[in-house]
């Protein structure tokens, strides 16, 4: 090569806007991330659940499809009105038997179905919402509750460990390797880094549970009647967004900030699940002192439940676990902000000090 050929040339590539250096970041580390095979597995693994609850969805629109189809009411009222005319009762009283049999009936049909529901989280408000008879009522209560349920339960336990796989080393690896100062040799500054970064576990975050989620949404659309449903439901959609918000800014800014505490990528891992863990034992804790505090009162009954304790449920901050499931619950309308306050102030104490403290540790490591 000529010497005069050595030095900076102009740049022939196609030239991108300085606003998207985070999202050249964020994409990067997004398709490093895929190649992994466990990590498509686990992807894959958590698109699973949509299949038992889609059944969930169809079992719904099915039993509304019944209800108007049903005629039991109509079969109590002529058996009362024939019963009534043979007891020689006027119009009025016939009427007024009719709707004390037909609440009778209702009011046995819904304790039968309590008790045969009982063993789900939230059962009663699906068994209210069908003692008003209210069709729309009940979609948007059965829905709401089965898309909580999709998010609290399988799809918790499937971001833990996928998040606990891909995080740990984003910004390790960096610190280990120095290449932390590659990135900051151009001009890409410390916001930029974080933020494209922090898109990458929330890519993934949203691959195994938004998506999902408005597919189990979209689906339920494609199985009711009419075109009414989307009026009835429209706000289940927002629920969603929320709740996928809720679950993703702690999550990440905790993830990356183990992360950037420590060159070793196995040390983050180790500390995010003792993060789990520890704050589950810490509320198990909880509750195993509370259910003996009981035991010595008259106020523990065969029909009280621990779980739905003040005292319990106040204290379900302390997990990280239960108190992401309990706010996602606020936000489907199964709490009141009375009760999930604890733990709606966790989680933002949790997404300030956690990107506080990342956004410290990479200046430091930058600065040194």
């Amino acid at each position: 090569m000529p010497i005069h050929d050595v030095g900076y040339r102009s740049w022939r590539g196609d030239l991108t806007s300085a606003s998207t250096r985070w999202w050249q970041i964020g994409e990067v580390g997004c398709r490093l991330a895929a190649r992994s095979a466990w990590v498509r597995r686990m992807v894959m693994f958590a698109w699973l659940p949509i299949l038992y609850w889609g059944v969930g969805f169809f079992a719904v629109e099915q039993m509304l499809v019944r209800f108007d189809r049903s005629d039991s009411g109509a079969i109590i009222s002529q058996a009362t009105e024939r019963a009534g005319r043979r007891a020689g009762l006027s119009d009025e009283e016939m009427q007024q038997s009719d709707e004390i049999v037909q609440g009778a009936v209702n009011e046995v049909q819904l304790r039968t179905m309590r008790r045969q529901l009982e063993f789900l989280p939230n059962s009663d408000v699906l068994v209210d919402s069908l003692r008003t008879g209210d069709k729309t009522e009940f979609r948007r209560t059965t829905w709401a509750w089965l898309l909580m349920t999709f998010f609290r339960y399988p799809q918790s336990l499937l971001v833990v460990f996928l998040i606990g796989f891909i995080a740990p080393g984003l910004i390790s690896r960096d610190i280990r390797s120095r290449a932390l100062l590659l990135y900051f040799s151009r001009p890409i500054g410390k916001r930029e880094y974080l933020l494209g970064k922090l898109m990458i576990p929330a890519i993934f975050l949203m691959l195994i549970t938004t998506l999902p989620a408005l597919t189990l949404y979209v689906f339920g659309l494609f199985l009711s009647p009419d075109l009414t449903v989307v009026m009835d439901t429209w706000d289940v959609p927002l629920r969603i967004g929320a709740a996928s918000l809720v679950l993703i800014l702690p999550i990440c800014s905790l993830a990356l900030m183990l992360s950037s505490f420590t060159e070793e990528s196995r040390f983050a891992s180790f500390a995010w699940f003792a993060v789990w863990v520890l704050g589950l034992a810490a509320w198990t804790a909880i509750l195993i002192a509370r259910a003996a505090y009981l035991s010595n009162t008259p106020v523990m009954t065969e029909d009280f439940e621990l779980m739905t304790d003040p005292v319990v449920k106040g204290w379900a901050g302390v997990s990280l676990y239960l108190g992401l499931g309990q706010v996602q619950s606020w936000i489907f309308g199964f709490d009141t902000l009375e009760q999930v306050w604890p733990s709606l102030l966790m989680i933002v104490l949790v997404t300030i000090v956690s990107l506080v403290l990342l956004y410290r540790n990479i200046s430091s490591r930058v600065n040194a």
